[in-house]
């Protein structure tokens, strides 16, 4: 199975990161790159039920969005961050039973 996060969120973003369970404003800031309070506009700080896929555009956070871990897992996905163009990812089999996303190897 594979996902093109190309097709999702605002057509603006240029890369996509991945805000794991249990990322503080700390954790969020080092991932993204640029200041980002993730604490006020999720609850993923205290929360490993879902990950935040934050889309972003230069150094601003275009859009953001909670996604449930058990529809899809984002969680090992390494980089925690791609490009529009590196955004195609592919199921990885998982022992929680969940579908687990990660970057899809080149051929």
């Amino acid at each position: 199975m594979r996902l093109d996060l190309a097709l999702v969120g605002p057509q603006s973003w240029e890369r996509m990161c991945v805000l794991s369970p249990y990322s503080n404003n700390q954790r969020a800031n080092q991932i993204l790159g640029f200041d980002w309070d993730a604490e006020r506009h999720t609850v993923i700080s205290s929360s490993d039920a879902i990950n935040v896929l934050v889309f972003i555009r230069g150094n601003e956070v275009v859009a953001y969005d909670d996604v449930l871990r058990s529809r899809a897992d984002f969680a090992d996905l390494d980089p925690p961050c791609v490009t529009r163009s590196t955004s195609v990812l592919v199921r990885k089999p998982g022992s929680s039973g969940w579908q687990s996303f990660v970057v899809q190897e080149k051929a």
